[in-house]
């Protein structure tokens, strides 16, 4: 529903809020966890409207999952130089699920296992570009091979 949608926003917004102000924000496990991450203000915002937009538009393609990924990948694991990846990788990834890239996929190296929490489920990019219906199992199966390989 549109109204507890944009309740739910506004929500996080004053979260985001209270983080940047460093004021002591709302008890709740997800805000903890940000807040211990020391995930930027900036990116939260990125996130809240990234996912606004998706939702009013009834559309989870607009989600903004390369800033979500470059936001994990650089929490997990911020000494590794996988930055230049992540910025090629992510998009790729997002446009792949979307069904707007069905070509050539960017070829990375194999993931630091640190990384591989934030970045395993790019390696269903290779499924979303063939066109066909991905079914939940095969999808599991992708991912968990990337979490063992390091290949995305």
């Amino acid at each position: 529903e549109p109204g507890i949608g944009a309740i739910r926003f506004q929500w996080w917004r004053d979260v985001a809020g209270e983080i940047g102000q460093s004021a002591r924000p709302r008890d709740h496990d997800v805000v903890r966890a940000i807040v211990e991450a020391g995930l930027a203000e900036k990116t939260i915002h990125g996130l809240i409207d990234g996912h606004e937009k998706a939702f009013e538009a009834h559309n989870r393609a607009l989600e903004p999952e390369a800033l979500l990924m470059r936001a994990a990948a650089a929490l997990l694991a911020p000494a590794h130089a996988w930055g230049e990846y992540i910025a090629i990788l992510a998009p790729a990834f997002a446009a792949a699920r979307r069904g707007e890239m069905k070509s050539e996929q960017p070829a990375v190296p194999r993931v630091a296992v640190q990384l591989r929490p934030a970045i395993c489920h790019a390696a269903l990019r290779h499924l979303y570009v063939t066109g066909k219906q991905i079914g939940p199992l095969r999808k599991r199966f992708a991912i968990t091979r990337a979490m063992a390989n390091g290949r995305v």
